[in-house]
């Protein structure tokens, strides 16, 4: 139907409280819009993805299934709200990847490079 509902609680949680709760609204816009732009040079991302993500975060992959509440978790979405959520730990801490969501996310309809 193109309509995303949340339970405010957690929503509000997952923006006032990062640390503490994963953001599963950014994570669900993060899916929409792939979905929406699969066109877009969306970097790849392997299972070695994770470690570095839950370091940034504190949130295991288990721990992200769990709160989203499917097996079948998106990665990219993951580290994308890790980028939206985290930009200096991810910077310092994953530059590379960093740097490839920047250039998505900042120009998205310039895919030339």
């Amino acid at each position: 139907d193109g309509v995303l509902l949340f339970a405010a609680q957690q929503l509000l949680n997952g923006f006032t409280q990062p640390e503490q709760f994963y953001n599963l609204c950014l994570h669900e816009q993060a899916v929409a819009l792939m979905h929406s732009h699969p066109d877009w040079d969306w970097p790849t991302f392997g299972d070695d993805t994770w470690e570095p993500l839950s370091q940034i975060s504190g949130f295991s992959r288990e721990a992200i299934t769990e709160w989203i509440g499917r097996p079948d978790v998106e990665l990219a979405a993951v580290a994308i709200v890790h980028f939206l959520q985290f930009p200096r730990q991810m910077m310092t801490q994953m530059p590379q990847m960093y740097q490839e969501l920047s250039r998505v996310l900042a120009n998205p309809f310039d895919q030339t490079s």
